[in-house]
This record gives C-alpha cells, structure tokens and sequence, in this order.
C-alpha cells in the first residue's frame, strides 16, 4: 500500500486500470441495470403476449392450411384443365390440317385434270 501512495495514483485510477470498478463507478453500473430491468420486464411482457398471439393463431393454422390446400388443388385442376383444352384444341386443329389435307388430296386425285381420274376411270 505503502508504494501505492508513493506512486502518486489513486486507488479509484489503478482499479480503474485493472478492469475493477470503484465504489462510485459500482453505483453508477447498478443504477444502469437498474434502468434495464423495467426494459427487460417489457420485453418479457410483448414477448409473451407474441407467444401468445402466435398460439392463437397457431389454433386456426389447420383451417387455413386446408383452405391453402383446397385452393392449391383447386389451381391445379383449373391448369390442368386449361392444358387439356389447349391439347385437344391443337390435337382438334391437326386433325383439321391433316383432313383438310387429305381432302384437297382427294379432290386434286378426282379432279379431271387428273391423271389418276383418267386412268381409274377409263373406259376399255
């Protein structure tokens, strides 16, 4: 103690020094936690009515997700719907093309500048 006089520092400056805290220096941490403690008080409070709210809401998540579900399903079948149609309808404007073709065909094989009229036709 006696070379701590000596030196001319002060107790308050070389516990400072060291990480420790004085008396004045205490209060002053312990009037801070004392701030924080009704901070930390509301946060409990929003933090359990968060849970709580949540669990509520938790309650009613199985009608909500089987009313997610039913319009999923429900998109799904309307998509499917719609690609159907659309492959019947370019399946429907195919066989279009290929009758359309084959009747020209016909008419071009019946018409009399045909050859094929001529020849299946001719009299002998």
């Amino acid at each position: 103690m006696g070379s701590l006089w000596s030196s001319g520092d002060s107790i308050e400056r070389l516990t400072r020094m060291h990480g420790l805290m004085s008396y004045r220096h205490f209060r002053r941490a312990q009037s801070l936690r004392i701030d924080r403690a009704p901070a930390r008080a509301r946060s409990l409070r929003s933090d359990r009515a968060l849970a709580r709210a949540s669990s509520l809401r938790s309650d009613r998540a199985p009608a909500r997700d089987q009313s997610l579900r039913s319009d999923r399903a429900s998109a799904r079948l309307l998509r499917s719907d719609r690609a159907l149609a659309r492959a019947r309808s370019l399946r429907s404007d195919r066989a279009e093309h290929v009758f359309g073709c084959c009747v020209a065909t016909l008419f071009d094989l019946l018409s009399d500048d045909s050859r094929f009229f001529r020849k299946a036709f001719r009299k002998e």
